[in-house]
């Protein structure tokens, strides 16, 4: 397993990096546990004489770099207790990387709040690289990075050094040999394959329908704010974003900003399934009897068998549909379509009438399953995250203006 450092740059902090053996910076060698630490002052011009005053204030590190003002929260006795106990059993089971070790509780995972919410409590405590754990084995441990260093680290410099771990064992399930849980020679065959579908001429035509699907959004919200009823954002993001990806992925409406549709019910439950898998630590749904498929004897599974059936049925008959009016041209031509009047001009159109893009169609279902089911709960999250972060700026301005009052 990597391990985790640190190291100086442009004097403005630390910054995290991932390596596998330790990082020097000059002579000495920067561990994770050094993170927490001022910054270097930045220089002083030759003209100006400046008298450096000692900053007392505490600070907290996002990895990137400290900053000032954000007090550690201070953790509770059980909270403790836990640490020492998943640090003892974790030396027996993982490497000792010196990362930050934060103390999950499923409660987070299955909670009614956002999943950005626990996290980002836990951001705040630990920075921006830190271990999560919700019990002291390498199965329900997981490394949370939101340092941009550490990200490209990750994903760029030495992605054969980490694996997808229990995430693709999860998904394989629900989107089969998708992009998210994919093997590696899978991904480089069908990423070179999808990725053209993303052309200039497509989005340009796609944003009508980002407009047309933002407005049905802002309608409702605005209804709902006229009979003071009170609106759940990661809902309704999680709707239009659903709605969006219907028509530009599959030209299908699926109306989920104003009603329900089998559709959007079965990939909610299929996600919620996905999330109580990774919260058990045997998978209990790969025993024969009790596992997944209409025959278990566990109603959960049962029920998780019907939802996914109906993802199944109506991918299959959209595929088919597309398949019906294959017209075969080169990328070339593709690209060269008037998108503006073509009546169908969704992604599934592209990948079925490019040529040399052939696919069976279990391959395409699970490229496509991964946009429907993947694509629209990350869109969500992050539309939902930003509303909330503006909030909290729109509160620390109210709190100033009322103090200068």
């Amino acid at each position: 397993m990597a391990r985790l450092h640190t190291c100086r740059h442009g004097g403005r902090g630390v910054r995290m990096a991932i390596s596998s053996g330790p990082r020097k910076t000059g002579s000495q060698v920067v561990s994770v546990a050094d993170a927490i630490r001022p910054a270097a002052p930045a220089p002083v011009s030759d003209t100006v004489n400046a008298q450096e005053t000692p900053d007392t204030r505490k600070l907290f590190h996002t990895g990137t770099k400290a900053v000032k003002g954000f007090p550690m929260e201070p953790s509770s006795l059980a909270d403790d207790f836990l640490t020492v106990l998943f640090q003892i059993g974790g030396r027996f089971l993982w490497a000792n990387d010196n990362a930050q070790l934060a103390v999950g509780h499923v409660g987070d995972l299955i909670g009614e709040l956002p999943l950005f919410m626990p996290l980002y409590k836990y951001f705040r405590q630990f920075g921006g690289v830190y271990k999560l754990s919700f019990a002291p084995v390498p199965q329900a441990t997981f490394y949370v990075l939101s340092d941009p260093n550490a990200i490209k680290e990750v994903l760029s410099k030495r992605p054969f050094d980490f694996d997808k771990g229990l995430l693709a064992e999860i998904l394989k399930p629900i989107l089969g040999k998708g992009l998210i849980p994919a093997d590696l020679k899978t991904w480089q065959k069908r990423r070179p394959a999808i990725q053209p579908g993303f052309h200039k001429a497509w989005l340009d035509r796609m944003t009508l329908t980002f407009s047309e699907c933002a407005d049905c959004m802002l309608e409702s919200l605005d209804k709902a704010a006229a009979s003071g009823e009170t609106v759940n954002l990661e809902e309704k993001f999680n709707s239009v974003s659903l709605d969006i990806i219907g028509k530009a992925v599959f030209n299908y409406d699926f109306g989920s900003v104003t009603k329900e549709s089998p559709v959007i019910k079965a990939a909610y439950a299929c996600l919620k399934e996905a999330e109580h898998r990774s919260t058990f630590l045997v998978p209990y749904w790969n025993v024969p009897v009790l596992g997944e498929g209409p025959w278990s004897i566990v109603p959960r599974q049962r029920e998780f068998a019907a939802h996914l059936k109906v993802l199944n049925d109506k991918l299959k008959e959209m595929i088919d549909l597309a398949r019906s009016f294959k017209n075969e041209e080169d990328l070339e031509s593709l690209e060269a379509r008037d998108y503006s009047k073509i009546k169908d001009p969704s992604l599934l159109r592209f990948l079925v009438d490019l040529r040399g893009g052939d696919c069976d169609d279990i391959q395409l279902r699970d490229d496509l399953m991964t946009l429907l089911v993947a694509g629209h709960e990350t869109t969500g999250s992050l539309l939902t995250w930003t509303v909330c972060s503006c909030a909290f700026v729109v509160i620390i301005i109210n709190i100033y203006i009322h103090k200068g009052k």
